[in-house]
């Protein structure tokens, strides 16, 4: 397919990255100006002074990274994919912004871990430091960019994989949390215009919305999809996994105070819908109109078809920015965790914090291979953070008077057993009940018996 690739995308998309490079050196100068570079409020958030409008940008273009695999859901299982993906994550950005929003500035802390930890004990900050970690790995932004230079340029996945790290890595590892901002911005501009683009020109190439019905699959005009409600159920679930996702934190942490965080996360939700609204819409064409695609690729391969000369850079460069943005984000949240939560923060500096992240990074790579799609690697991660934090946390959010760290070290102990558990039974297909179910079983039962002893 990069046969497709001419001239003028290439420009187009060699412009773009080197904008994002320029955006990085300008917060790497920015960083430096700051005379605190070694001042973990810099270098984590930021020193808490984002404006609204790269608040907004960064957590859309952080949080929103696998273009591929959320079109690709769509391409399989059609409106029932903006039901999984869209709709119910909406619901949990309206939670955190409304409800654990107003709980976090008052704890001054500088990562969720740390957050968990001031309000309960020492012991609850490392083991929420641990889960975290699991689900920040950047597992599917490192898969996503190898499917996406393995589009491109026809090297494997992994070796693909592999060139995408080392290129994040060197970018992210510059100046803290500003370096990854100022980027987030180029590529938040690039990714959306990217997908509103495609949805414009599908319109214009095939006609109007109204004949889809008549060319897709049944169920793929059904919100439920032909699925069982368990299966949305878990989906349900793995969005609530936002209220208890560090990305979400770091940035809120980063906010000025309480109202800014509000206005940020709200602004995002606005955009989200947006482009979710056009990504779906790309997706439900490229299964229309050509449905033998192979669904991890459909949305580049028709995209690709249907756009003309330099259109077609402008949306590579938006695929590749979505996952550059999200992969840099969750690269750098990870190596966060690690270099101040589960070590000596007392000794956090710049260069721990770039040594981890080159740790983190080959972490991720190492284990992409033992996950098929990018779909299986939220599942599963968002499964474990959803079924044995989210339970705790929010009972602790909801009655603070009753909050108690053996109750949450509890909760979680029993969620993550079981969570494992059902994994093994799974893997010797003994059992099929996804993992989720008993990770949340666990955390009730573990709470339950938490509180008959105390």
């Amino acid at each position: 397919m990069s046969s497709t690739v001419d001239a003028k995308d290439w420009f187009v998309f060699i412009l773009i990255f080197l904008l994002t490079l320029l955006a990085v050196a300008y917060g790497r100068k920015k960083f430096k100006k700051s005379q605190v570079v070694e001042d973990k409020a810099e270098l984590l958030l930021m020193g808490r002074k984002i404006t609204l409008p790269m608040f907004i940008a960064s957590l859309v273009a952080s949080w929103y990274g696998e273009i591929s695999g959320a079109t690709a859901f769509t391409f399989e299982h059609g409106l029932y994919s903006f039901v999984t993906q869209c709709a119910v994550w909406y619901a949990a950005y309206l939670i955190f912004a409304f409800f654990l929003i107003t709980r976090i500035p008052k704890n001054n802390a500088s990562t969720f871990p740390e957050l968990v930890g001031n309000h309960l004990g020492k012991r609850a900050h490392r083991v929420t430091a641990v889960l975290t970690i699991v689900n920040s790995l950047p597992i599917a932004g490192v898969l996503s960019i190898g499917i996406f230079l393995h589009f491109l340029t026809g090297i494997s996945v992994f070796a693909s994989s592999a060139i995408g790290v080392f290129c994040i890595f060197s970018y992210s590892m510059t100046g803290g949390l500003r370096s990854v901002v100022y980027a987030d911005l180029v590529q938040f501009i690039a990714m959306v215009s990217s997908v509103v683009m495609v949805a414009v020109f599908s319109i214009l190439h095939f006609g109007p919305p109204e004949q889809l019905p008549a060319l897709l699959p049944p169920t793929h005009l059904q919100w439920s999809g032909g699925k069982p409600f368990s299966e949305i159920f878990i989906w349900g679930f793995i969005a609530m996994s936002t209220l208890v996702d560090p990305l979400f934190y770091q940035r809120a942490l980063a906010a000025r105070d309480e109202k800014q965080a509000r206005l940020g996360i709200l602004g995002a939700t606005l955009v989200w819908f947006a482009f979710d609204c056009a990504a779906v819409t790309g997706a439900l064409y490229a299964r229309a109109f050509m449905p033998h695609l192979d669904s991890n690729t459909s949305y580049l391969s028709y995209s690709m078809q249907i756009l003309p000369s330099g259109f077609r850079g402008f949306l590579l460069a938006g695929v590749f920015s979505a996952i550059v943005s999200s992969l840099d984000s969750h690269l750098f949240s990870a190596s966060s965790m690690i270099s101040f939560d589960l070590l000596d923060k007392d000794k956090f500096s710049k260069r721990r914090l770039q040594f981890t992240m080159a740790m983190v990074g080959l972490g991720a790579l190492l284990i992409t291979p033992f996950f098929d799609s990018i779909a299986m690697v939220w599942k599963i991660m968002g499964s474990l953070s959803s079924a044995c934090l989210l339970f705790p946390w929010l009972l602790m959010m909801l009655f603070p008077k009753a909050k108690s760290e053996f109750r949450f070290l509890s909760s979680v102990g029993l969620g993550l057993f079981l969570s494992i558990f059902g994994g093994i039974l799974n893997y010797l297909k003994i059992e099929e009940t996804d993992i989720f179910y008993y990770g949340l079983l666990g955390s009730l039962l573990g709470y339950l018996i938490s509180l008959a002893r105390r």
